[in-house]
């Protein structure tokens, strides 16, 4: 149940930021930006439905641990690729609503992900563990 409340929170800021200001940043680095992250969260979901390994005998039917791709890179590409696209549009920010939505964003997107790696090294002790050594949450080489 907090996991739904978490995700239509999340899903609500979102497109709150997205709605809320200028629609579309014309400028090249924030377009950039924009399909960066856009590439990289398909990315993220085409390689986690082609090269899922086998679930942990503790883990439920369907429940695989991918550690290739983007996810050799960092453990949640897709929170990335979603925080950078908002992020994109931050000089479209017209009210203090705005930047306070994209904080409180932030701040339930790092619980989501505390809550989903704790499930997660629940269902895949060990082979979760030497992934975490290996591999930051959101930031390359930094966190």
């Amino acid at each position: 149940m907090k996991n739904f409340i978490l995700s239509f929170l999340q899903l609500f800021l979102f497109l709150y930021l997205y709605f809320s200001g200028t629609i579309f940043i014309f400028s090249i680095p924030f377009v950039m930006i924009q399909i960066l992250s856009i590439l990289l969260v398909f990315w993220a979901f085409l390689i986690k439905r082609l090269h899922k390994r086998p679930a942990s005998s503790r883990a439920p039917r369907g429940v695989y641990l991918v550690t290739s791709g983007p996810y050799e890179i960092v453990r949640h590409p897709i929170y990335v690729g979603l925080l950078l696209f908002v992020l994109s549009y931050a000089p479209g920010y017209n009210t203090i609503f705005q930047y306070l939505a994209f904080l409180l964003l932030l701040i339930l997107t790092l619980l989501r992900i505390h809550r989903d790696e704790k499930l997660t090294e629940s269902y895949f002790k060990h082979e979760y563990s030497v992934y975490k050594k290996n591999t930051k949450r959101l930031i390359p080489y930094v966190y």
